[in-house]
């Protein structure tokens, strides 16, 4: 992504941390129970598995790669998700599969609405929620998904919104 012409970046924004260990708390159990259940159930029933050792090393070895590429995965698309807000527009980046993004951008003047909304006991004391960005163009609708403090966000967006809207005027 370019900036244009005497373009700043302002804030630059991911999704909440909490998010991200969200997800990687539920991989986190999955490597537990993949690496606990053999165990378990060999300890139990020894005289099943009794010769097969390696066949179940192997296989935990295989469900780790899995759950490796999988955390590498959940990574590229916490962190390769941004939204970033300048002085003229503002642009989002998504991850769509490992080698596809999708960028998109909407100028101040074509904002038409803006709304912030924390839903839960989590996410409003961690302070992170969604804001959603109403557009006149062809993209009506963008939103910022859990996204720290969304009030705020809100709030420096319309700022910016105003002061375009003004210098509009002015010239």
């Amino acid at each position: 992504m370019e900036l244009l012409p005497n373009e700043k970046i302002i804030l630059v924004r991911r999704r909440h941390w909490f998010k991200l260990f969200e997800s990687m708390a539920g991989l986190g159990f999955g490597i537990f129970v993949a690496l606990a259940a053999p165990l378990i159930v060999s300890a139990a029933y020894p005289e099943v598995f009794r010769g097969f050792t390696h066949e179940i090393l192997l296989g935990a070895g295989l469900f780790l790669q899995l759950f490796a590429v999988a955390l590498f995965l959940m990574f590229a698309d916490y962190y390769l998700d941004v939204w970033m807000v300048t002085n003229e527009r503002l642009v989002f980046v998504e991850l769509r599969g490992l080698f596809s993004r999708k960028v998109s951008s909407v100028n101040y003047r074509n904002i038409q609405d803006v709304s912030a909304e924390v839903k839960g006991i989590i996410p409003t004391l961690l302070n992170y929620g969604n804001l959603q960005v109403q557009t006149a163009g062809e993209f009506h609708e963008f939103i910022f998904k859990d996204v720290p403090h969304p009030y705020e966000l809100k709030d420096k967006i319309l700022s910016l919104h105003n002061e375009r809207r003004n210098q509009d005027r002015t010239t």
